[in-house]
């Protein structure tokens, strides 16, 4: 967390370090590829939230019920819904 929105090249570094700490290097060795993920951000969750709530309008809609949503309400789910302590991404 404390590299989150920082150099992504410094911040591999560190987990490996990491990494190389806490596993054996027979295990290491076994592992064909590493990928380090950053932290989301607001507006990464705010384009989640903007797809999931299209699944829904999608979804109703065959119900025959139109359901739109503001730019607002986007707004306050992606605000609403992130936290750094539990948001992990590529």
């Amino acid at each position: 967390m404390e590299f989150a929105g920082k150099d992504y090249e410094q911040m591999k570094e560190k987990v490996m370090e990491a990494v190389k700490l806490h596993f054996k290097p027979e295990f290491l060795n076994r592992i064909d590829e590493m990928i380090i993920f950053r932290s989301l951000s607001v507006a990464d969750i705010k384009r989640i939230a903007d797809l999931q709530l299209g699944y829904m309008v999608k979804r109703v809609a065959e119900r025959e019920i139109d359901l739109t949503f503001s730019e607002k309400l986007k707004d306050m789910i992606a605000k609403e819904g992130y936290d750094p302590a539990f948001v992990l991404g590529p």
